[in-house]
Formats: C-alpha cells, structure tokens, sequence
C-alpha cells in the first residue's frame, strides 16, 4: 500500500517526523515489569484526523496505520521538556496528545523537535476551533428549523450567528455572506431529516413539518366541495361562475352544492377537487 493509500479520502495538511514512546507491560505468574517501547515514524494532520504512520520493514521504508485519532476525539495538546537528556539536547520534545476514550482519557507521547510540535499543536487546534464552530453551526440550525412547521431558509440565512460560525468554521474573520450561509444550510437540513432529527420535507429552499403536512391534506379531504371552494376563492378576490370539465373540457355552469358533478357534455363525474387543484397555489 503506498503512503498516501493510507489515507485516501483525507486532504494532508501537515506531516512531521516523529519516535513514539509506548509503556508496554510484562506479566508471568511471579513478576511483572514495564518496557518502553519506541518506534519511529510520521504524524500526520489532516482536515478530520490525526493519523501516527509507523515505518515498517528492514530499510525503514514501509508504513502502516499505527493510530488514527478524530480531532473531535481529542482533549488536549501540549508541549514538554525531555529534561537533561541527549533529546533536549539536540532539540526534542516530547508532543503530548490527550485523548477522549471508553476508558476515561489517554495520552500519546510522541518526540519531534520543538519547531514541529509548536507548528503540529498550532494547526490541530486551529481545524478543533473550525470543528467546534461547525457544531455550533449544525446545532444552531437545529433549533431555528425544529420550532418552526414552515420556515423559509433564506430567511435563516440572515441569522447573524450562523453567518460567525461558518465564517469560523472557515477560519475566516469575517462573517460569512447570507449566500453562503443558505448554500450549507441547505446541506444542514437535508442531513438532518436524513437522519431522523427533523420530521419533514425540504421544498424550494422552504422547510415543510410533515405535520403540516398531514393537516393539509386532511384538511382538502374534509372540506373541499364547490361551496367551500367558491369561498375560499372569494376570500381570494377570485369569482368564480363558471368550470372547465377536466375530461372534456366543457364548460359548466358552476352547481351551488355538493362535491362533484356530471358533465353534460360527456357524462364524465367532475369533482371539487378537480376544480380545486387548479386554484391551489392561490389559497
């Protein structure tokens, strides 16, 4: 496998030489004993993980994946003195990653020099800000889409703290335009009714509950006949006298009750709702 096969779906964003130092424990039935365990290689920064590539073979020449952390996993980073010691000596330093485990928290120690642990420490934290900010930007969306049974994305794309946070997500320092904030948003909420967080539809850049939904189309079953039409297109400044047959395309003499009629140019059934869908738009 070459190197970068290791990692294919990830942008490399930085890589630096590194010893990682591992405590590894001996047991037998009367002693026990620790040894640590060093063994050289790359780390490797991209935009989602942190990836430790082990040298392998005889000539050092092979790698494979020895760790491979989320950013999102990772507690804290910091730098330490080797002490009095040939390493602090030519300019090592212990690289200190601590990680979020089932067990509590982990750390990783891995030697570099002090130039790249700064730059290593500068650049994880950068992209953890950047995954904090999408948080507060998929959370924020959540509960501007969730209160709402109908809500027009465009609309939510002037909110100002989702224009700071994807601006932040961005590494930018200004704030994200309402044209941008729309484009994500729209990613945003289509994952989330995905995955089950939102109980709904996406329609035109519109947010739709199914439960409107549910009480539009019960609410058309129940009450459309050519008496609530007529109102209801009234209320609109539509007055209707006449209808075209849908089968035929006759023209009828509007009844003054009831939900449907027969056409007496074909004898085809014309019903309210026939009628209905095509003022539907306007009610």
């Amino acid at each position: 496998m070459t190197r970068k096969g290791l990692f294919p779906d990830e942008k490399e964003i930085l890589t630096i030489n590194v010893t990682n130092l591992d405590t590894v424990g001996y047991y037998n039935d009367s002693e026990e004993w620790t040894e640590e365990q060093k063994t050289t290689g790359e780390l490797v920064l991209t935009e989602e993980l942190v990836i430790f590539l082990a040298t392998t073979g005889m000539l050092k020449t092979g790698r494979e994946r020895a760790h491979i952390i989320p950013i999102d996993c990772i507690t804290g980073l910091r730098e330490e003195s080797k002490g009095i010691s040939l390493g602090s000596l030519l300019g090592k330093v212990n690289l200190i990653v601590a990680v979020e485990s089932s067990e509590g928290e982990d750390e990783l120690v891995y030697v570099c020099s002090k130039e790249d642990s700064q730059r290593f420490v500068q650049e994880t934290d950068r992209f953890r800000k950047m995954g904090d900010a999408s948080l507060l930007f998929d959370n924020r969306a959540l509960q501007l889409v969730k209160t709402r049974e109908e809500v027009s994305l465009e609309e939510l794309s002037k909110d100002v703290e989702l224009q700071i946070s994807l601006a932040k997500t961005r590494g930018e320092i200004q704030d994200s335009s309402p044209e941008d904030v729309l484009e994500i948003l729209q990613r945003v909420v289509a994952n989330y009714i995905t995955e089950g967080d939102l109980d709904g539809v996406l329609e035109n850049k519109i947010y739709i509950s199914n439960a409107k939904l549910a009480r539009k189309t019960v609410q058309y079953q129940v009450t459309i006949d050519f008496t609530s039409l007529v109102s209801q297109l009234k209320n609109k400044g539509i007055i209707l006298q006449k209808i075209e047959c849908p089968s035929c395309s006759g023209e009828l003499a509007l009844p003054e009750g009831g939900a449907s009629i027969v056409c007496k140019f074909c004898d085809s059934t014309v019903h309210a709702t026939d009628i209905f869908e095509k003022f539907k738009a306007l009610l």
